[in-house]
């Protein structure tokens, strides 16, 4: 069955899992992964997903989803912030 991948929400490093999880074998339709420096400047992970200019994306070859979320930018992009108590 084919199966298709990518991220609605613009958050990075669901793109950057969305990125890695399309290359598995079923995944066979195109996804909507972006450069993520569309959506934020600067970055909210290092390193930034790029398009090269053929259209692809490179995967990172290592374990994990290849990117790391930077927290002082993440905070610095942050417009709300709500705590819930449990």
């Amino acid at each position: 069955m084919p199966v298709r991948g990518g991220s609605t929400i613009r958050l990075s490093g669901r793109d950057a899992a969305a990125r890695n999880a399309s290359t598995l074998p079923n995944f066979t339709l195109p996804g909507d992964v972006a450069a993520s420096r569309r959506y934020y400047a600067p970055d909210v992970i290092d390193p930034g997903i790029e398009v090269a200019p053929d259209g692809t994306i490179a995967v990172p070859t290592g374990p994990g989803i290849g990117v790391q979320v930077v927290a002082d930018r993440v905070a610095a992009a942050t417009r709300e912030r709500l705590e819930l108590q449990h």
